[in-house]
């Protein structure tokens, strides 16, 4: 049986009227309480199943029901088709459009009461009376009249409002009710007073003695007709604390709504299936679907068959899982790639304890793409982009772990680049030119080098390049292919440049990653040395450590030599061979360090040791002996010797 049909079953009259009092569906029951067909009553004014002397007060109800948008219950007489006069009791309910709350008719259920109900029920109220009068003390009862003039009250008023029976009777009750509740609760009185043995409910604001508001549950009963009361019977009760809660948590959960619909981050809850229960602005603005869109269906149907996978495992288990931070990938209906953050927490759904989720969602593409690109930055080199020496070290460090657990493996090539004469080209052409030459050269080492060779820029005009798998005569073949591919002219603004390099190659085992570089270094610099423009593969003979340090440490003391006065001048005569006359003196510097001893002359001090001198070592005399040697002396022949 559907719901229409459920409710077609019900011994009560059922009918659904318009705003304009019209009926517009009846239940078949109408047909037995009210004596007319439902086919007769649909289109037609509800008045004409009144009494005339009624019609007025049914229409003030039906726009009390209207205005305040609570059910009203009161008891009447109504008029069947065949004219019989019959006792009814109607509950009167609005009827709101779902979508939007908007008023849009009234519901009206009849209950006929025969006349013996009818006096039990007057008996029975007359018993709760006596009671209300003299047992119950939480409650106030008070009987006044028909202009609300009260003519008795219970000793319980003074712990409910603060008033002495004695202060009130003889007052009118309508005296305490606040201003804004007034027009609503003589409309009240009146549709009790109107009708006998009504019976109605109504919560408004009193006064109390000392002058505050209190909320009142007020239920009010008709009963002139009982010989014993003769007036209007009401039941007061406190309901302050109850008003205020709900009062509160109303305001809570509108705060909480504002706060959640004006949320910077997407705010969904979700059932165990994914369903979207409830959706904020933000959610349906980061998806770019409307709310209406979302509301009911099913998340995983937005998004694609992976992320839909993780989503249904994720949520489905999250009363076990609890809460869990974790990103998908979304494809947005413009078009574009995006990455959500989820942070999903278990949320309770209903009574019966249902778990779903809610869903904190965050788009965070803008940030992941800068983290990508500040990553890429933090390993590559910003002007051509190449692996920088922090990738490059990684690189040769795995290069070299793999080739010691394969040691059958061919070894691995370090190829250390130097362009020949960059300095030249920055002098002439300016950095800017010098700048687009080493984007041309990095994309020409880079096309010129395998595939899975890592090619890296450690700065200036210095390449280095990790191949796996080569040996000594690949590595050697590798490094002139990469020396021919820069030969060919670089052309920019019209000018064109050649270029050259000179490149070491070294390789292991048996060296690690930082010796290896130092060795293919060693080997490069062996090429300079050997005239430039040419490939050297690392051999003993490029490097000597402990000479190399020796030197270091010779470099390093001749920076103090001239502030300890280490150095001193020698002479030599310089004899004419024909006659065997001194012609000249030639002045010669000497260092006697007291650690080191004699210094020998100026293979301890090569071009790529030469320590840095002070601005201010200037002097020529020869107890303050300068860098520029050959100046010494020339006051006494005209020659000098830097060493010797």
């Amino acid at each position: 049986m559907g719901l229409i049909g459920a409710i077609d079953s019900l011994p009560d009259a059922l009918m659904v009227l318009d705003t304009r009092g019209f009926v517009s569906w009846a239940s078949s029951a109408t047909s037995e309480v009210l004596g007319w067909h439902p086919s007769e009553l649909v289109g037609r004014p509800v008045a004409v199943v009144a009494l005339e002397e009624n019609v007025e007060q049914q229409q003030q109800l039906l726009e009390e029901v209207r205005r305040t948008g609570r059910a009203v219950t009161f008891s009447a007489q109504r008029r069947r088709a065949d004219g019989e006069v019959v006792e009814v009791s109607i509950s009167a309910s609005p009827v709101r459009d779902s979508a939007t709350g908007d008023f849009i008719g009234t519901c009206a259920s009849v209950r006929r009461a025969a006349q013996e109900t009818r006096l039990q029920t007057q008996l029975a109220q007359q018993d709760s009376l006596s009671l209300a009068l003299s047992r119950r003390s939480s409650d106030v009862a008070l009987i006044a009249g028909p202009d609300t003039e009260i003519t008795f009250v219970s000793p319980s008023m003074v712990d409910v409002l603060g008033f002495t029976p004695d202060e009130l009777v003889g007052s009118k009750g309508i005296s305490l009710v606040h201003d804004d509740d007034l027009a609503a609760v003589e409309a009240f009185v009146g549709r009790v007073v109107s009708c006998p043995g009504a019976v109605e409910r109504m919560t408004f604001r009193v006064t109390d003695s000392r002058g505050e508001w209190r909320w009142i549950e007020e239920t009010l009963t008709n009963c002139f007709d009982v010989s014993s009361v003769q007036g209007l019977v009401a039941n007061v009760r406190d309901v302050t604390s109850e008003v205020e809660a709900r009062a509160a948590l109303t305001a809570s959960e509108r705060r909480y709504r504002t706060i959640v619909e004006t949320a910077q981050e997407g705010v969904l809850v979700l059932d165990h299936d994914t369903r979207v229960l409830f959706a904020n602005r933000k959610a349906a603005a980061i998806f770019g679907h409307p709310r209406t869109k979302m509301h009911r269906r099913k998340l995983t149907e937005f998004v694609d068959s992976a992320a839909a996978a993780e989503l249904q495992q994720r949520v489905a288990s999250r009363a076990q899982t609890g809460h869990e931070r974790y990103e998908i990938t979304y494809l947005h209906p413009d078009g574009g790639a995006r990455i959500f953050e989820i942070a999903a927490s278990p949320i309770s759904l209903n009574a019966e304890g249902a778990t779903g989720s809610l869903a904190m969602i965050s788009d965070v593409t803008g940030a992941r793409r800068v983290e990508s690109e500040l990553q890429h930055r933090s390993l590559h080199d910003t002007l051509t982009g190449l692996p920088n020496r922090a990738l490059l070290n990684d690189r040769l460090s795995m290069a070299l772990s793999r080739q010691e657990q394969g040691p059958g493996h061919a070894s691995v090539a370090v190829l250390s680049i130097d362009l020949d004469g960059f300095k030249l080209i920055n002098d002439v052409h300016g950095h800017e030119f010098g700048d687009a030459i080493l984007i041309e050269v990095a994309h020409r080492l880079r096309v010129a080098s395998r595939p899975v060779d890592t090619v890296a820029r450690l700065g200036a005009d210095e390449f280095v390049i990790v191949a796996e798998g080569v040996g000594v005569d690949a590595a050697a073949a590798l490094a002139e292919h990469l020396r021919k591919s820069l030969l060919e002219p670089i052309v920019i603004d019209d000018a064109a440049v050649y270029v050259d390099a000179s490149i070491g190659v070294a390789l292991a085992p048996p060296q690690s990653p930082s010796s290896l570089l130092r060795s293919a270094d060693a080997a490069m610099y062996q090429a300079k040395a050997h005239g430039r423009g040419r490939v050297h593969v690392y051999d003993a003979s490029c490097d000597n450590g402990t000479d190399t340090a020796r030197r270091l440490q010779v470099a390093n003391a001749l920076r103090e030599a001239l502030d300890a006065d280490q150095l001193t001048l020698g002479y030599q005569p310089i004899v004419d061979l024909a006659h065997g006359g001194v012609v000249a003196v030639e002045a010669l510097l000497r260092w006697q360090h007291p650690d080191l001893g004699r210094v020998p002359p100026p293979k301890s001090s090569p071009p790529p040791m030469r320590p840095a001198w002070r601005s201010d070592s200037t002097g020529a005399s020869c107890n303050a002996p300068v860098p520029t040697w050959r100046t010494c002396g020339t006051a006494a022949s005209g020659r000098a010797s830097p060493w010797r």
